[in-house]
């Protein structure tokens, strides 16, 4: 699109500037990029985002910088932080000690930007509702984002017992949507999350021994 265009639709009325981070992921979500304003508590919920393919651009303050953003990129072998730091020369996979960053940027309130490749998203409709699927497929979530519900689509290709829960970035599980025994089918349903902060979410689809997860990002 026209980049004029898109730096008008990224004003923010309230600061009266451009350039504003959450206004700019708010747009950005409207072309289909998912992504979200995200409150990192600890180290191990930034793995896990890098982990399920995420990138997340962190927002740090003192000792480092007295404002800045810089990607991180992942963590060497003794656990210390990897960062895309575009304020230093050859800044590309930067190391920084992880004390001084977990300050920089914890102390500051842990903001990160967290965003993931774009998805073919799927839906589920009533002609395909018909079909008997061939293979256990847990689908994208529609929308995504999404505020304050989505559709979760899935399909069985046998009768069998399964288990459909929603978990945050920690592990912690926010919700169990199914748990029993369900046809030979493609199957959808609807999540309100209404009660549920902003954030990136996994849904898990276990059968047997087999499981499946989808990204999901709450946009408030």
């Amino acid at each position: 699109m026209d980049p004029y265009d898109f730096a008008v639709d990224n004003y923010d009325n309230y600061w009266n500037l451009f350039g504003i981070w959450p206004r700019a992921v708010q747009n950005a979500a409207g072309f289909h990029l998912d992504g979200a304003v995200t409150r990192y508590r600890t180290w191990s919920q930034a793995y896990d985002t890098l982990a399920a393919g995420g990138r997340v651009v962190m927002s740090v303050g003192p000792p480092l910088y007295t404002g800045h953003l810089m990607m991180l990129a992942g963590f060497d072998g003794q656990g210390d932080p990897l960062v895309h730091d575009p304020a230093r020369q050859n800044g590309e996979g930067y190391e920084f000690s992880k004390s001084a960053i977990s300050q920089s940027w914890f102390t500051k309130g842990g903001v990160g930007y967290t965003f993931f490749p774009d998805e073919t998203l799927v839906a589920v409709d009533d002609q395909e509702r018909n079909i008997r699927p061939d293979q256990l497929a847990l689908h994208q979530n529609f929308p995504n984002p999404f505020n304050p519900s989505t559709t979760v689509s899935f399909s069985l290709p046998s009768n069998t017992h399964i288990r459909l829960g929603l978990y945050d970035l920690t592990g912690r599980q926010v919700a169990e949507l199914i748990n029993g025994n369900l046809p030979a089918e493609n199957h959808q349903l609807v999540w309100n999350a209404e009660n549920q902060a902003s954030g990136v979410y996994l849904i898990r689809l276990e059968s047997g021994s087999e499981t499946q997860m989808k990204r999901m990002t709450l946009l408030k």
